[in-house]
């Protein structure tokens, strides 16, 4: 079954490409959201490396309780954490973003990050997400977005780098 997110409209309508910009949007930025084993940490690292590039940090999850973790960490000037927010806004989230960034930790649990990948991908984003199971049978490295060791803060903020510095690629 698809999942209906408003009147009449499935979830690939939802999250179609098309969606009108907002106004007075911010300055360009990419976006990590969700929460489930995230690798906000490493994240945070690699921002340091790249100054310029503006990141919003959407923790949170619909699926998974509680609250990110930045494993004390502190905030760099160019991240900003944001409060988790519901579909309809999270969506004008990702079309706000240049690109969408998911870290995720090592583990078996295949499933972490996947529902952020696809909601990118329908959107028409790409994606700069860690080499784990799971997320690399959604992403076609070098296509689709691009696929970093995890916990690699240095790979990381290469590939970011890589597409800020290209956003007709990331586009």
């Amino acid at each position: 079954d698809e999942i209906q997110w408003s009147e009449g409209k499935n979830d690939l309508d939802f999250f179609a490409p098309t969606l009108p910009r907002r106004s007075g949007e911010p300055a360009p930025h990419i976006l990590s959201a969700g929460l489930s084993h995230r690798d906000f940490p490493c994240l945070l690292r690699a921002l340091r490396a790249i100054p310029h590039v503006r990141c919003e940090l959407r923790a949170g999850s619909a699926w998974t309780p509680g609250s990110a973790s930045l494993g004390g960490e502190q905030l760099p000037p160019n991240a900003q954490l944001r409060p988790f927010v519901g579909p309809h806004a999270l969506r004008e989230c990702y079309g706000a973003a240049r690109f969408l960034v998911v870290p995720i930790r090592p583990t078996t649990q295949w499933s972490a990050g996947c529902t952020t990948v696809l909601h990118a991908q329908a959107m028409g984003k790409a994606v700069v997400a860690s080499a784990v199971p799971g997320l690399s049978d959604f992403m076609v490295d070098g296509q689709t977005g691009l696929l970093v060791p995890p916990g690699d803060p240095a790979a990381l903020a290469r590939a970011i780098d890589e597409l800020w510095s290209d956003p007709e690629r990331a586009a």
